[in-house]
């Protein structure tokens, strides 16, 4: 982990915000082990590569029903 980016850390809010859905929804991805998250004291973060493997694993799930 030499690479800076690697420990670039994002609030819940930021990651809302890039993916754009609610607050409580990336709160529920971290809860049910969708999305890495670290508890820092009063807040959530969310690494950067963490939330680049959550993007690439549901930008490779099939689409059902269409």
């Amino acid at each position: 982990m030499d690479n800076e980016s690697d420990l670039e850390m994002l609030t819940v809010g930021e990651v809302a915000r890039m993916l754009s859905v609610s607050e409580q929804t990336i709160r529920a991805y971290v809860r049910l082990g969708h999305l890495q998250a670290v508890k820092l004291p009063g807040s959530w973060r969310v690494r950067v590569e963490d939330l680049q493997k959550f993007i690439d694993s549901i930008s490779t799930e099939p689409v059902h029903g269409s």
